[in-house]
């Protein structure tokens, strides 16, 4: 008779895939929803083991966060080759956009981060976005207004349209909101700059 060993399997668990069933319990049930018992349950795991990878919950969002950060300007380094300013800002607003509306309720994770110090990985993450902007507003030589308060009118619109549009803010107050009103808003507020 032949003797078969049987082999446990063991689950091979690492901080990106704890990351990821946090990404799939946000997305499915909203940021209230993602806490260490519900991840641990996710993954199968007991509620302890969580903490072998991330120490509390700030430090998961700030991971979930970072990565967002990261995702982010990958997909803007490559659609803006070639193109530069009021063109390349305005491509910048429809990539940013369009990338946190199809994150769904993920894309509250940066909005409840706390204040990290400057050398976290979330706020070097976001440096690295919003970099971006800046190099593409230095390349202007004929600038109408304040740099540093183009800059801050241009994150505030971007962020500022798509956290009320995830939200559902507009439909709550009847305001009308499309990929043709964002570009629109895009639009006067770099004819004021360039």
């Amino acid at each position: 008779m032949k003797e078969v060993k049987l082999m446990t399997q063991r689950r091979v668990l690492d901080k990106n895939k704890v990351a990821d069933a946090a990404r799939e319990i946000v997305k499915a049930s909203g940021m209230p929803a993602l806490t260490f018992g519900n991840l641990a349950k996710k993954l199968g795991i007991k509620s302890q083991s969580v903490y072998n990878y991330f120490h509390n919950s700030d430090e998961l969002l700030e991971y979930l966060g970072a990565d967002l950060m990261h995702a982010l300007y990958e997909e803007l380094t490559t659609g803006l080759i070639g193109l530069s300013g009021r063109e390349a800002l305005l491509k910048y607003g429809e990539i940013a956009h369009q990338f946190f509306l199809k994150q769904g309720k993920l894309v509250r994770t940066i909005h409840t981060i706390p204040n990290y110090p400057r050398d976290s990985d979330f706020v070097k993450a976001m440096e690295q976005v919003l970099q971006i902007i800046s190099q593409i507003i230095d390349g202007q030589k004929n600038i109408k207004i304040d740099r540093v308060a183009f800059l801050q009118a241009f994150i505030s619109q971007v962020l500022g349209f798509t956290l009320v549009e995830s939200m559902g803010l507009f439909e709550t107050y009847d305001v009308p909101h499309t990929n043709e009103s964002f570009r629109r808003v895009l639009e006067i507020t770099t004819d004021a700059f360039v």
